[in-house]
């Protein structure tokens, strides 16, 4: 028997999980909660707080009005499908991004109602409206805007700068390294060089921290049965919410019991297709990597069917012109695609090459110095090493993760 979807009286909430392993509503990168009069909105850092009778309207930005709107979240305006932002008299209260919200298929209008932004609004008495000429500015939307914390354009600029400040001085004490300018800049470099390995280091732990904690099982039931490991891809079907673990991503939808949540598993022989009741593509999966076997249908059946959604197999296509997120991965893969900015774990998870030639130079530096100062020499060429062999570890770490996830990413493969 299916669930019927129903109103939650005391509180109701949106929440982006964060990449801390069990990712429940207490811990999410982003929460915005109706608790009785007062809406709560957690993110980047932030919180605020309101009466709900505050809101006076809802208004939705497309991605070209909050890009222009936002400049330096150009990108993020960009990924997802725009802003929606909740007015009060004296202007923006809360504004939050559609995208992290709601499924990877649909239009961005539709996402508003997939991502439960909509129902938000109706919870408030109200209707998100298009918004064609904004009377707010982006500097007072800024202030009330919550998102995932990520590292941006900031993180990349601020490695790229301590790299080439730190190859510029490794270059420059090769030719003076019989003057003491030389063993300054030497120094320059080795102690930047050592900032810039120390920080990929730390960013590289945190993505495999985030990258190998996939959610609990809770209440929910597991397809395909027996998976094991946290490379694995894997549903965790619920009531309240639908879980799809893959690739170190983590994407969570609203289940039977939440409003506008999945309530159908369509089974066609070229997609999956979990979709609500209208019906509204939350998730498409690929039939061929998800359900390879006979069995592995029966076992996805019952898996839903444990759940409270109902499950349709059909001989017919079902492909809806949207490419569905994969289930199996080859030596390609690349983690970023679909992820959260809080899912990059900053630029720890990919060294890049160009970090590697400034640590040379200043290794080079460090062996400029083995004629003229023996002992310091030997000193800076070991520091040096040690940071090329950090970098290095940061590299071959992440590969093995990748190689992992390749290896396990099959239905069969957790059995």
């Amino acid at each position: 028997m299916v669930p019927t979807p129903h109103a939650l009286t005391d509180t109701w909430e949106l929440y982006v999980p964060d990449r801390n392993g069990a990712a429940r509503p207490t811990v999410a990168a982003v929460t915005i909660k109706l608790d009785g009069e007062r809406l709560v909105a957690h993110g980047h850092g932030r919180r605020l707080e309101f009466a709900a009778d505050d809101v006076r309207r809802a208004v939705w930005l497309s991605a070209d009005q909050a890009r222009a709107l936002l400049g330096f979240h150009a990108d993020l305006a960009t990924r997802y499908c725009g802003l929606v932002v909740l007015l009060g008299d004296a202007g923006p209260l809360l504004a939050f991004f559609v995208m992290p919200f709601a499924p990877s298929a649909g239009e961005p209008t539709v996402r508003l109602e997939t991502s439960g932004a909509t129902s938000l609004a109706k919870r408030l008495g109200l209707v998100i409206e298009p918004e064609e000429q904004p009377a707010f500015t982006g500097e007072t939307v800024k202030r009330v805007l919550v998102t995932e914390r990520g590292p941006g354009m900031a993180a990349a600029v601020a490695s790229g700068a301590l790299a080439v400040l730190g190859s510029v001085a490794g270059f420059l004490a090769m030719p003076n390294r019989d003057q003491l300018a030389g063993v300054l800049l030497l120094m320059i470099s080795l102690v930047l060089g050592g900032v810039l390995a120390g920080w990929l280091v730390r960013e590289q732990r945190r993505f495999q921290a985030a990258v190998t904690s996939p959610p609990e099982p809770a209440d929910h039931t597991v397809y395909p049965v027996g998976v094991t490991g946290p490379y694995a891809s894997r549903l965790l079907l619920g009531a309240r919410d639908i879980v799809f673990w893959h690739g170190g991503c983590e994407k969570r939808l609203r289940g039977p019991l939440s409003d506008a949540g999945v309530t159908t598993c369509l089974i066609g022989p070229d997609v999956i297709r979990l979709v609500d009741a209208l019906p509204r593509d939350h998730l498409l999966l690929d039939t061929a990597q998800v359900c390879p076997t006979p069995e592995h249908v029966d076992q996805l059946r019952a898996a839903c069917e444990a759940a409270g959604l109902r499950v349709e197999q059909t001989p017919l296509p079902l492909a809806t012109g949207h490419e569905p997120l994969r289930w199996t991965y080859d030596k390609k893969h690349q983690p970023g695609v679909g992820m959260l900015a809080s899912e990059h774990a900053a630029i720890g998870f990919v060294t890049p090459l160009w970090t590697f030639f400034a640590l040379v130079l200043t290794l080079c530096g460090s062996l400029g110095q083995l004629g003229p100062r023996p002992a310091l020499g030997v000193v800076a060429v070991v520091i040096a090493a040690l940071e090329l062999a950090a970098l290095a570890w940061t590299h071959l770490t992440f590969r093995r993760w990748r190689r992992r996830v390749i290896a396990a990413s099959r239905p069969e493969a957790g059995r």
